[in-house]
């Protein structure tokens, strides 16, 4: 149940760092294309 619950939480942690990366790189982006 533990294993489960850290695997759970690992996924979640993951997925959660990738969404932040993609939110620059989307900003990052809209900057670049107002210059």
């Amino acid at each position: 149940m533990l294993l489960n619950c850290l695997c759970f939480l690992f996924v979640y942690y993951l997925h959660y760092r990738v969404t932040l990366f993609e939110a620059k790189c989307v900003n990052f982006a809209i900057t670049f294309m107002k210059l």
